[in-house]
């Protein structure tokens, strides 16, 4: 029975971190293709902007998911990356509280059951990155004429 709960609570991260991920990348193509159709006529800077937005995403959600730092003595001054980067993830505020509102992440799973930042951001890094090479594989965008 316990495994049963514990498959559950799996589906419903991966179900929030996809949702995450393609509402993300949704919103910056959405906001690339006029810049991109304007600037260069082609989707070009779409797929490059998809594969330098996920590169972000990769970096900043590693730094992100990495566990508080604990000191050995209280006394310690250096600045440490877990005050600088707050973990606090679970929010229902601005983008992801917009994500957590849409279906069917809002009918299905709970605040306790959703993904951190951190990961949200590295299966959205994940779905950046396939949309930017399926966009060149599979529709050729940015392929030369004689290697297409």
């Amino acid at each position: 029975m316990a495994s049963d709960s514990r498959l559950r609570r799996y589906a419903l991260g991966v179900v929030d971190g996809l949702q995450y991920g393609v509402v993300l990348t949704a919103v910056v193509v959405a906001f690339l293709v006029p810049v991109s159709l304007a600037l260069s006529g082609t989707l070009v800077l779409v797929k490059a902007g998809l594969f330098l937005g996920g590169i972000l995403l990769l970096g900043f959600g590693a730094l992100k998911a990495r566990p508080e730092q604990r000191t050995a003595y209280e006394g310690d001054w250096r600045p440490r990356l877990s005050r600088a980067i707050p973990s606090d993830s679970r929010s229902e505020d601005g983008f992801a509280g917009l994500v957590n509102a849409l279906p069917p992440a809002a009918w299905y799973i709970g605040a306790d059951d959703r993904l951190s930042d951190g990961f949200r951001f590295l299966v959205a890094w994940l779905v950046m990155w396939a949309t930017s090479y399926a966009m060149e594989a599979v529709f050729l965008v940015g392929v030369p004429p004689a290697l297409g």
